[in-house]
């Protein structure tokens, strides 16, 4: 049951993929945090920022000072993979995958790849 408390009840959420792009989608879960009821640490993770929308932004899911209860993955789907064992090792209890087709809003690719 770990798993599920963590999922919809996380005490910590990472958001990987987090940026300062206001029409990305790593911008839109950060802000959706802020804005809602969630008061736990948000802990944005890109390596390109030091800092997403005020917060601390740390490089790798391993410079993490503590391990989330859950991980919003807003990448690309290639390192998905890569990301999700990485978050298992360091003892995430759940992810959500929230990625966007690389071709763009409307494509199709996605179901062309199956």
């Amino acid at each position: 049951m770990r798993g599920l408390k963590s999922l919809m009840q996380p005490a910590s959420v990472a958001v990987i993929g987090a940026s300062e792009k206001p029409d990305s989608l790593g911008a839109h879960v950060v802000s959706n945090l802020q804005a809602g009821a969630y008061a736990g640490p948000v802990l944005p993770v890109h390596p390109r920022y030091r800092s997403v929308q005020r917060i601390l932004c740390y490089q790798t899911v391993e410079d993490m000072p503590i391990v989330p209860d859950l991980a919003i993955i807003c990448t690309p789907p290639g390192p998905t993979a890569d990301i999700v064992a990485r978050l298992g090792a360091r003892g995430t209890g759940a992810a959500i995958v929230m990625t966007e087709d690389p071709d763009g809003p409307g494509s199709d690719t996605a179901f062309n790849r199956r």
